[in-house]
């Protein structure tokens, strides 16, 4: 990496307080709506702004999008809004979302719940 690479990260990075947190769920599986949502509610304890990403909550929609403690956002409005986001899933659910994100410059924190890692 370049000099002026690692500078402009760097000075991206430093002072840099998350005050909005997304939060990325493995849709698909029912072990990792109770766990997103313990994250989430974890962070909104915290007194952080919370973004679910809205396909964390595919498989009880309508339970979860009327909880009033959830706020659900559209991938363009984490980009614009969030200041950190925290995956939880495994390796693809992980890439799926960096990949979503990489144009933002919004760190990640991946919690795994995969089970064939790389």
């Amino acid at each position: 990496m370049s000099p002026t690479l690692r500078q402009k990260r760097n000075s991206l990075m430093v002072n840099r307080k998350a005050t909005c947190v997304a939060v990325f769920g493995k849709h698909k599986s029912p072990a990792h709506q109770k766990q997103w949502r313990d994250v989430a509610l974890l962070l909104i304890e915290k007194q952080f702004k919370v973004l679910v990403h809205e396909d964390s909550c595919k498989m009880s929609a309508t339970e979860c999008k009327n909880d009033p403690r959830f706020q659900f956002a559209t991938l363009e409005t984490i980009r614009s809004k969030a200041d950190f986001a925290v995956i939880i899933g495994g390796d693809g659910t992980f890439l799926g979302v960096a990949r979503a994100l990489v144009c933002a410059n919004i760190p990640l924190l991946g919690i795994n719940q995969g089970v064939w890692g790389f």
